[in-house]
């Protein structure tokens, strides 16, 4: 793993570092696998069945995954468990934790990886596993042009609410966003059909209502 300082590295990191095991397991005393040994089948215990270290990023590398918890004795925890797990907002300091572990932990099979989280679109945590401060601000980067993206999409969106219904806005200041918009079509279509087609495609006791509110605001005469 990469341990270079980068210019700037506070402003491009806005996430932070989760320490993910893999090839790690909670041995049980009472589980026995049984596997095929010729014609025959041999039961082994849990405790000499290795867990599994899957590849680099996968669904099954976070599944099957462990991290380093939030807790003073770097207890583990399941990857998607309800406990709390430690988060580091210094790549230098993440990479010497996980370091300091696999020297006093000497597990062989465990594999120490790091992975970054961060906001994106709508913010909702984005996850991506790193070895290098390089990979955090290519998928910064990445996340930035999704939030982007979809700010750019709901923009449009809303301009094209506002070319339909030129009163939407203003609806919305007076009746809130539901109320705003089921008034916004009536007055559409009351402009563009008339008072009478317009009552017809509707009870009239939601017309009424609905007219009478149009011209609270003075949009309708």
């Amino acid at each position: 793993m990469q341990t270079s300082y980068h210019k700037n590295f506070d402003q491009l990191m806005r996430g932070y570092l989760l320490i993910h095991v893999g090839g790690y397991k909670m041995v049980s005393g009472t589980t026995f696998h049984v596997f095929p040994d010729g014609t025959d089948m041999v039961s082994v215990p849990d405790r000499l069945v290795k867990a599994k270290a899957h590849p680099f990023g996968t669904s099954e590398f976070y599944e099957d995954g462990w991290a380093v918890g939030d807790n003073p004795r770097d207890r583990f925890c399941k990857w998607n468990g309800i406990k709390p797990m430690r988060r580091f907002h210094d790549f230098d300091e993440a990479v010497a934790h996980a370091y300091r572990l696999r020297q006093k932990r000497k597990r062989p099979n465990e594999v120490y990886a790091l992975v970054y989280v961060t906001k994106g679109v709508n913010g909702k945590d984005c996850i991506c596993a790193v070895s290098s401060l390089d990979d955090i601000f290519a998928f910064e980067a990445t996340v930035s042009e999704e939030i982007a993206q979809n700010n750019s999409n709901i923009e449009l969106r809303q301009q094209n609410l506002r070319n339909e219904y030129p009163e939407l806005d203003r609806l919305r200041e007076a009746y809130g966003l539901t109320k705003a918009f089921n008034l916004a079509m009536l007055l559409k279509s009351i402009r563009q059909d008339g008072q009478e087609k317009a009552m017809q495609s509707m009870p009239k006791s939601s017309f009424y209502r609905g007219a009478r509110e149009l011209r609270k605001i003075g949009l309708l005469d």
